[in-house]
């Protein structure tokens, strides 16, 4: 089975224990995490600035790309312990709030990495 390339934020706590998570639900092993920091945009075909707007995803060796909430959505489809969360991520997208609510957490998550590590460390 072909590996998805999932490019992160590695700079990001959140980001990166969300990539965690994410491979630790993937059963299948079709998720290739790639931190951001570690990936030259020229070999994606990608300038730095894409790379840093949302979490990306690039599907096989066809290259679909997926950004963003779709990219999150994506991952939840193709992991079956995570049907669930695809679930609540599919009301979201019908409801017109998935981008939204996505883009206020990416925007966000520096200040939540924040949060986390806060409780984490108590």
């Amino acid at each position: 089975m072909e590996q998805n390339v999932i490019i992160y934020d590695d700079k990001c706590y959140f980001c990166s224990l969300s990539v965690k998570f994410l491979k630790k639900m993937d059963f299948l092993h079709i998720l290739k995490p790639v931190p951001m920091s570690s990936t030259d945009p020229v070999s994606f075909n990608l300038s730095a600035e894409r790379l840093n707007e949302a979490v990306l995803v690039i599907i096989g060796h066809g290259g679909k790309r997926l950004k963003g909430f779709k990219a999150i959505s994506y991952c939840a489809l193709t992991s079956p312990p995570l049907f669930p969360l695809f679930l609540l991520m599919l009301i979201l997208r019908l409801s017109g709030n998935g981008d939204r609510v996505y883009n206020k957490i990416a925007s966000n998550r520096y200040l939540i990495s924040g949060i986390i590590r806060k409780r984490i460390d108590l």
